[in-house]
């Protein structure tokens, strides 16, 4: 396999990584979230921010880059290897909105929060 081809699908993938963490941060800036981020993994990096806001902007916060990326993966037209891959890896960050990821967990539990508030 040629080297290049590998270079470029790594590449590829973490620029995604970074798209994603920076669309989490900039929606958590936003929503004035206080958000940081964590560099314990270089392969992935991760936003914190403040717990003491509400679950419906936890919720925004979350899915945010998995609906922004998604709907880039939908647009964009693969002309060649890397926009192939690049639309692959935006389009795989739907998978993310499964409670075995995650974002999927915080997602699910927010939206059990506000549910179990409104029984109360």
């Amino acid at each position: 396999m040629n080297i290049m081809i590998i270079l470029n699908s790594i590449l590829t993938v973490f620029i995604v990584v970074i798209f994603h963490e920076l669309i989490h941060f900039i929606i958590a800036v936003i929503l004035k979230a206080k958000p940081s981020i964590n560099f314990n993994n270089f392969y992935k990096p991760t936003v914190l921010y403040s717990r003491k806001i509400t679950d419906l902007k936890i919720i925004v916060i979350t899915s945010a880059p998995i609906s922004i990326l998604f709907l880039l993966g939908c647009i964009i037209h693969a002309g060649n290897y890397v926009l192939f891959l690049f639309k692959i890896m935006c389009l795989a960050n739907i998978v993310n909105l499964l409670p075995i990821t995650n974002d999927g967990e915080i997602i699910l539990f927010s939206i059990m929060n506000i549910i179990s508030k409104r029984k109360l």
